[in-house]
């Protein structure tokens, strides 16, 4: 929550994995909860009894459902300083697989989702309801523009978002569009991949706009960007390049 950590939070799985890109979980239902202050909280173990009654789960899956969270409670519980390491462990794994792959066809309807639930407030604000039928003739127009010049976020083969870019014929490099999933969304894959993308094109004045209602400019003046124009409803700003010395 805007960098404040909020809680961890175990959910006992009795397998994961990866299927056709997306993953999944055999879910145990008993879930521990360890708060800032180093509060242990206990939830959903009504729901494991009654997945149990149900012939759900096995008196198997019962045991080993406990026994994972007395181990999660004996390696975690009032061990602040494992907690840390691990997170740390986790964020660097999970930002390490962060990856652009080249768009292709077969994402064309997930990138359509993508760019909706990112502007579709905007959109309702500054021209009135969403018009789906009207939307998608005008994404469509916009991915046979840019194709080439898009990307699909991905952590491992798990697709998280969109990225596109242009370089104009001035010799300048746009910012097109960085869309991040709800449930990935907070954690500053946006703006790392913006970083790594400000640090590649340094040699070049980098442009960037946005819906006027979008508070992200702040960001962007923090990243070196000034104001250098609008429209009726964006925002514009530009980098300048690095000047050889």
């Amino acid at each position: 929550d805007k960098g404040n950590l909020i809680e961890w939070y175990f959910d006992i799985s009795k397998n994961i994995g990866i299927e056709n890109g997306i993953p999944y979980e055999d879910d145990l239902y008993l879930d521990m909860i360890i708060t800032p202050n180093g509060e242990k909280i206990v939830i959903d173990e009504d729901e494991l009894l009654e997945a149990k009654q149900k012939g759900d789960i096995t008196q198997e899956d019962v045991n080993e459902a406990y026994k994972t969270l007395s181990d999660l409670e004996n390696r975690y519980v009032n061990n602040m300083s494992e907690l840390i390491k691990l997170t740390n462990y986790l964020l660097s794994k999970f930002k390490d697989n962060i990856k652009l792959v080249p768009y292709t066809d077969e994402y064309y309807d997930f990138v359509y989702e993508v760019k909706k639930n990112a502007y579709i407030k905007y959109v309702e604000q500054c021209w009135g309801n969403w018009n789906e039928e009207d939307q998608k003739e005008y994404f469509k127009k916009f991915i046979n523009t840019y194709k080439n010049s898009s990307y699909i976020i991905k952590i491992g083969e798990v697709a998280i978002g969109f990225y596109n870019d242009e370089e104009l014929a001035d010799g300048s490099y746009e910012v097109g569009n960085i869309c991040i999933i709800p449930e990935y969304q907070g954690q500053g894959i946006g703006t790392d991949i913006l970083k790594s993308k400000l640090e590649e094109h340094k040699e070049q004045d980098i442009r960037i706009q946005f819906f006027k209602q979008n508070p992200v400019g702040a960001l962007y003046e923090r990243l070196g960007f000034v104001p250098s124009g609008e429209t009726e409803f964006h925002y514009q700003m530009i980098k300048n390049r690095k000047k050889r010395l």
